[in-house]
């Protein structure tokens, strides 16, 4: 196979990385963005605004990109003090040159500019058990797992939409699921100012929100305006839908959510930001609720959302179903 080269990303390697990707993951993204691959591409790995060093690098045998990955940077406030993190996303390398350490050398490289350029922490989600314990390998340490969670309407929709063996063996799963997890939301009552609005756009708001309640925690994403605005109300990116709550003329929380046609017919909805300043429960539960009721009007059956397992989090969306 000769000689690989593995280096940072340099202008023109765009196509070959689109390629790549499309061809290792039975086509990328995974969604109809509403545009090229390549402007997702680009507004996803070159116009994040937090981005520091190199944040994508690839793998050339013989004039070709047979390897790649990306950092998916972002602003944490870790322990009172902003830093920022790195999260690998999109790694891909040709079946045909997999077993020859591409994979190391192209975190190495990464790892190299991290440290450069004072990217302090690095975050992946994956539920491979190769990449973990490759991970663990490494010395990294695995802080917290992140939880998957899911509402499911209609089992007997979802089964239909997605063909899995023994169907009446996941049935009775989730349906044994959904009695033992079914929802006791708690009655609280809701501030009478308190007012929704769903935005196109993030303003100074969330910057000052973010102010308040970051030192609230020791550890929280912070997403101020250019960020969420960048990764959320830009075309390229997909369709979102931000939802902010306002109290007494401030923004108290917001909460961010997605449809996804994955497949025909059967749309997926997914909750991307859930934020309220602490303790906040009105607010937490009326977002969360609206956000339902509009996923629920657009015939989505199934709705997923994420959070750190043991995080607080979970107990208001487990009230609400999931």
């Amino acid at each position: 196979m000769g000689q690989y080269d593995v280096r940072p990303y340099k202008s023109g390697d765009e196509t070959q990385i689109i390629e790549l990707l499309h061809k290792v993951f039975n086509g990328w993204p995974k969604f109809n963005p509403g545009c090229s691959r390549l402007e997702h591409w680009r507004w996803k790995y070159i116009d994040n605004p937090v981005n520091v060093g190199v944040t994508t690098c690839v793998s050339v045998n013989d004039g070709k990109i047979v390897g790649c990955m990306h950092d998916f940077q972002g602003q944490y406030h870790l322990f009172r003090e902003g830093i920022i993190a790195g999260k690998g996303a999109d790694l891909a390398v040709h079946p045909k040159h997999r077993r020859q350490g591409l994979y190391s050398r192209m975190v190495d490289i990464l790892n190299e500019s991290r440290v450069k350029n004072r990217v302090e922490l690095t975050t992946f989600i994956s539920d491979n058990p190769i990449v973990i314990e490759r991970t663990k390998r490494r010395g990294s340490i695995l802080l917290s797992p992140a939880t998957t969670m899911v509402k499911i309407n209609d089992i007997d929709l979802h089964l239909k939409h997605n063909h899995v063996e023994n169907p009446w063996i996941k049935k009775l799963g989730m349906s044994l699921l959904k009695t033992l997890n079914k929802p006791k939301q708690r009655v609280i009552k809701r501030s009478p100012d308190l007012r929704l609005e769903e935005k196109t756009s993030f303003g100074n708001e969330v910057d000052e929100y973010y102010n308040h309640v970051k030192t609230e925690y020791d550890f929280i994403s912070v997403k101020y305006r250019d960020f969420l605005n960048w990764r959320y109300c830009d075309n390229r990116g997909g369709n979102y839908r931000p939802v902010q709550a306002w109290q007494s003329g401030e923004l108290v929380g917001y909460i961010v959510s997605r449809i996804v046609n994955e497949t025909q017919g059967y749309p997926v909805g997914y909750i991307y930001e859930f934020q309220f300043i602490p303790g906040y429960l009105d607010v937490a539960n009326s977002l969360l609720r609206e956000t339902l009721d509009h996923l629920d009007s657009k015939s989505v059956n199934m709705i997923i959302a994420w959070a750190l397992r043991g995080q607080s989090i979970i107990k208001i969306f487990n009230e609400a179903g999931f």
